[in-house]
């Protein structure tokens, strides 16, 4: 009986093991280094590797999953503050998500073309009426190129809500 248990525990545990390093072989992280952040926060930059952006609209709000798709990458920017210490909802959170087709090694996408790549906006902030959540950008530019493994992109718009209004991304390797 022992051994019977012994070995569905050791069978379990194997299992979830090699789930959690195949997501993590899709996913690169990289911290601040290469692109700008402003002053106190803390911003990332993640590649998702064969995954694709879902979005569904519910009740005037988008909703954002991932799916597996071998022919996309997503990149995901985040930039985030923590505004006060001692409030447990004291942060400020802006994230930007884009979708590009792997066998499109560059673009240049302006404005209204910025939904070829489903450009989403996402701002989180304590504050109410402040336009909390994701959206879908059509103000913007768009520029991206992937070459030996590696994208290089920038990204500007002029709408007023962001803080980030420049993303420049420099041999990030997919």
């Amino acid at each position: 009986m022992f051994y019977r248990i012994f070995i569905i525990f050791l069978l379990f545990f194997s299992c979830s093991s090699k789930k959690e390093a195949s997501v993590e072989e899709n996913t690169k992280k990289k911290e601040s280094k290469g692109f700008s952040c402003p002053n106190e926060g803390h911003c990332f930059l993640e590649v998702l590797n064969e995954t694709s952006l879902e979005i569904k609209t519910i009740n005037n709000a988008l909703l954002l999953s991932l799916s597996d798709d071998k022919e996309k990458t997503t990149i995901h920017f985040q930039y985030s503050k923590n505004l006060e210490e001692m409030a447990v909802d004291g942060g400020y959170r802006e994230e930007y998500f884009f979708e590009i087709d792997n066998r499109n090694h560059r673009a240049d996408l302006k404005n209204e073309a910025l939904q070829q790549v489903k450009m989403l906006y996402g701002k989180y902030t304590n504050s109410r009426g402040n336009n909390n959540g994701l959206h879908f950008l059509k103000n913007g530019h768009l520029n991206y190129e992937i070459n030996e493994g590696k994208i290089n992109f920038s990204f500007t718009t002029n709408l007023l809500d962001p803080l980030i209004k420049e993303i420049h991304v420099t041999e990030n390797e997919l």
